[in-house]
């Protein structure tokens, strides 16, 4: 009798182990998040500490136009506590996701005077769930964090 290559061996360890197990998806909560933020600072200022807020972050602008107060960044790595992509669970084990990207948009515009700016954070979230079938990919949503982490910064960079 001829001898089993290795390589049999571990397809046929891998083909057995994926048939039994099984993933089950679902999905993320649509929760309320605000987004939408008035600044004690006029529009330069808030401006500004949005641009530094995303160079603190290594967040890469894609898009900036400072004359209709549009900012965009897409594809940007974020902590998984900005999202909620649903659970996965395999084999009764949470799943952990793979990556974490959102896209932000952000609108800058004069609110009630001169001395106060309308700051206005939207996200696009998505992640990814790791498997032997690759990544599978999934739409997720804010926790809200992502949001209050740019307030938040611009609320510092005012100040500064």
């Amino acid at each position: 009798m001829g001898k089993v290559p290795a390589r049999a061996v571990v397809l046929l360890v891998v083909l057995v182990q994926t048939g039994c197990a099984t993933l089950s998806y679902s999905v993320p909560q649509d929760r309320a998040v605000e987004n939408r933020f008035v600044v004690e600072a006029d529009v330069d200022r808030v401006w500004t500490a949005v641009v530094d807020a995303f160079a603190d972050n290594s967040w890469p602008i894609t898009t900036m136009d400072k004359a209709s107060g549009f900012i965009a960044a897409d594809e940007v790595s974020v902590p998984s506590s900005f999202m909620d992509c649903g659970v996965s669970v395999s084999d009764g084990r949470a799943v952990q996701y793979g990556y974490n990207y959102t896209s932000f948009n952000i609108v800058i515009r004069e609110a009630e005077t001169s001395e106060q700016t309308m700051l206005r954070v939207n996200t696009t979230m998505r992640g990814g769930v790791r498997s032997l079938a690759g990544l599978q990919p999934r739409q997720c949503v804010s926790t809200g964090l992502a949001e209050a982490t740019i307030h938040d910064a611009v609320l510092q960079g005012i100040k500064g």
